[in-house]
């Protein structure tokens, strides 16, 4: 894929303790009809888990839109984040944001968040589900995951805000290719030992203030799309998510 001049690397904070883990959870299913039709029955029929309850004063909600254009073939659309920013720079998420005093609900958040960062009309985005929301544990953000199956061709979608360089549009297919994925088990410190990039989402809270789940070893998930553009952290915790719903049997 094309890269701008400015553009930074992504940046793994990984611990020399690192060691591998498990395989990803569509290992030996069947994945070749993988069209609109299936990802929409397979996406619609899913419960995701949300919290539910009052949350700590602290935590912050928020949302992100996961984009799917194609036919026959399922295209994903992701963002790579603007060398400019104070945090998170060089690292590629979905787009979306915290929520909005003024929008209705947090799909709403996810939708004005993808016309603002990526020039997506809202009228295009058909919402066909939610993945399981999730807690960030240093950011204390809350994020919950809409899967829209957008109308027409991706190549008129643009960065706009200043928050993202470049637009990646990458093959679905490509994603489940072997060598793509990986889990890594990190030990040590909790996700506060990572200075920047994506906050470790193996944590979770339930509207209170203490984490659930392992705070020192944890499953941290990859995805190698080439040498510069490498998915990881919640992002890629959404998107292990996503690909084992949609290539789960009938």
């Amino acid at each position: 894929m094309s890269r701008l001049p400015h553009e930074v690397p992504v940046a793994v904070p990984r611990p020399p303790t690192a060691r591998p883990g498990q395989p990803p959870p569509w290992a030996g299913r069947g994945i070749d009809n993988l069209d609109r039709a299936t990802v929409r029955r397979r996406v619609a029929r899913f419960h995701p888990r949300r919290e539910e309850g009052e949350l700590a004063a602290d935590v912050k909600k928020s949302a992100v839109l996961v984009p799917l254009f194609g036919d026959e073939e399922m295209w994903l659309v992701l963002g790579k984040r603007s060398a400019h920013l104070p945090s998170h720079r060089g690292d590629i998420s979905f787009p979306g944001g915290r929520h909005q005093s003024d929008d209705p609900h947090l799909e709403a958040t996810a939708l004005r968040e993808a016309q603002e960062e990526i020039d997506l009309d809202p009228s295009r985005v058909d919402i066909v589900g939610e993945l399981d929301h999730l807690g960030t544990v240093s950011s204390r953000f809350l994020i919950a995951p809409f899967v829209g199956l957008v109308d027409g061709d991706a190549g008129d979608l643009r960065p706009l805000d200043g928050e993202v360089d470049r637009i990646l549009v990458v093959p679905v297919h490509r994603l489940l290719e072997p060598g793509v994925y990986h889990q890594e088990v990190w030990g040590g410190a909790g996700p506060r030992m990572a200075q920047r990039g994506p906050d470790d989402p193996s944590s979770r809270w339930s509207g209170g203030s203490t984490p659930e789940g392992p705070m020192g070893e944890r499953p941290v998930n990859f995805f190698t799309i080439d040498d510069w553009d490498i998915v990881w952290g919640a992002t890629a915790t959404i998107l292990v998510q996503l690909l084992d719903v949609i290539t789960a049997p009938d």
